[in-house]
């Protein structure tokens, strides 16, 4: 079993250390890696993340039922149609793309050439 207190104090750390204006991001997917998403994004947001980042869109619906909007949710998976549904109700934002290509504007891991 996780230490909540250790991912808030993990999490507190590492938003002391950045820049100014520049958000924190926990990965909570595939259940908080196996360790519960919920009990591990709420240790996140009481240690100053801002983001919680999940593979689908039922893990962003399960986080904003159980969290309410107190932190922004960003997905990292494709979408089905349905999915998209669930993902505009959880306020959840993915990153499209067209078809073929790379998340992050064909290459290079969206680093500009």
């Amino acid at each position: 079993m996780i230490d909540p207190g250790a991912v808030e104090r993990n999490c507190r750390r590492l938003a002391s250390e950045l820049s100014e204006g520049t958000a924190l991001c926990a990965v909570v997917k595939a259940d908080g890696y196996g360790h519960g998403a919920v009990p591990c994004a709420a240790a996140a947001l009481a240690g100053g993340a801002t983001w919680l980042a999940v593979a689908a869109a039922a893990e962003a619906a399960e986080l904003r039922a159980e969290l309410g909007a107190r932190a922004r949710r960003r997905g990292l998976g494709a979408l089905t149609p349905r999915a998209r549904d669930l993902a505009l109700a959880a306020g959840a934002v993915f990153e499209a793309s067209p078809a073929g290509s790379p998340p992050g504007g064909g290459g290079g891991g969206g680093r500009r050439r």
